[in-house]
This record gives structure tokens, C-alpha cells and sequence, in this order.
């Protein structure tokens, strides 16, 4: 089963023993298989936002104020169970720091079963 991984964070940089840490966390991962992809998101200070409603699209251009916690990184994983998913997204905030997460089943083509 495949999970999408989000983690709402400080909008602010790691510390070098954060990056190390992920980084070494994220290397375990892939070497046992369950790590599909992963990365940083920056934030939408300035990117461009749209919108469908009643068949029209609008587009809103940034910049846009800042929350105090935004999804700062994200994670697919593909392991037996969402257990299994919930408990690697702890290990990841252990090294993280302070935030929230939230595990999200994937479903489509490239699913995999256990």
C-alpha cells in the first residue's frame, strides 16, 4: 500500500543535525524499499493559485501572507500498512522537530499490494 506523508511545520530552515539526521533516516529507507519519493515544499509566497468554479478558471498571483505552520515536506511511501506508515512519519518528526503530519492511503495504477 502506498501512503502520502505530510508534515506542517516552523516555516523556517533545519539545523545541520536535522538535515544529517532526515538525510540518514531517508537513506535507511530507500535501501529497505519503502521510500517512493521525497522532498521539501517551499512556500507559496509567490507562486500563482487557481481556482475551477462553475466551468471558469481564475488565477490568483502571489505574494500570499504567510501561515504560522505551513506542509513544509512530504513523503510517498509503500509499506504493508498504514500502521506501518504512521509509525515512519514519527520517526521522521523525532528528527524533524515540532509540527503535525498527516498520512493520506494512495490509490491508481502504481499501487502495489504486500
Amino acid at each position: 500500500m502506498r501512503f502520502f506523508l505530510t508534515y506542517k511545520g516552523e516555516p523556517k530552515p533545519p539545523t545541520a543535525e536535522q538535515m544529517a539526521a532526515i538525510g540518514k533516516l531517508g537513506d535507511e529507507m530507500k535501501r529497505t524499499g519503502v521510500l517512493i519519493a521525497s522532498g521539501g515544499i517551499l512556500p507559496a509566497s509567490k507562486e500563482g493559485r487557481f481556482r475551477l468554479k462553475n466551468g471558469q478558471f481564475s488565477l490568483t498571483d502571489g505574494p500570499f501572507t504567510e501561515t504560522h505552520e505551513r506542509i513544509v515536506g512530504y513523503a510517498i511511501v509503500e509499506t504493508g500498512s498504514e500502521a506501518a506508515a504512521i509509525e515512519l512519519g514519527k520517526r521522521f518528526m523525532r528528527v524533524a522537530g515540532d509540527g503535525d503530519a498527516e498520512v493520506r492511503r494512495m490509490v491508481g495504477e502504481n499501487e502495489h499490494s504486500h
